[in-house]
């Protein structure tokens, strides 16, 4: 496990969020712990990424290019459950770049712009 320096940027539709955190990197997963408490793990895998977050909202996110993938948000004893279209997938040892679509039934629920950058402290 080795400790990591992270630039989390994330843009939707109708918002921005930026912050920078310290956080872990081991057997290919980012873990850290975001401006609102809540836990944080991307999953680096060989076809795709696994987004998770858990805390007062619950996140669960596959992501694989040109794919359509599932993904579910619970929040407030509510889950809602998405269909995610992963238009762009990179990542290397120091940056993840994702852009996907998000659906419920036929229709556009957001489009969002993750990138994170990460180095070793």
């Amino acid at each position: 496990m080795r400790k990591i320096d992270i630039i989390f940027n994330m843009k939707s539709l109708d918002n921005e969020t930026q912050y920078k955190v310290i956080g872990e990197y081991k057997n290919e997963r980012l873990i850290f712990v975001d401006p609102d408490g809540d836990s944080n793990y991307i999953v680096l895998k060989k076809d795709g990424i696994e987004y998770y977050k858990k805390g007062e909202s619950n996140l669960k996110f596959l992501f694989i290019l040109n794919q359509i993938t599932k993904g579910t948000y619970a929040v407030s004893g509510n889950t809602f459950e998405f269909r995610i279209h992963t238009k762009l997938l990179e990542y290397s040892t120091e940056k993840i770049a994702i852009n996907y679509d998000l659906y419920q039934g036929e229709d556009l629920i957001n489009s969002n712009t993750l990138n994170i950058n990460y180095h070793n402290i």
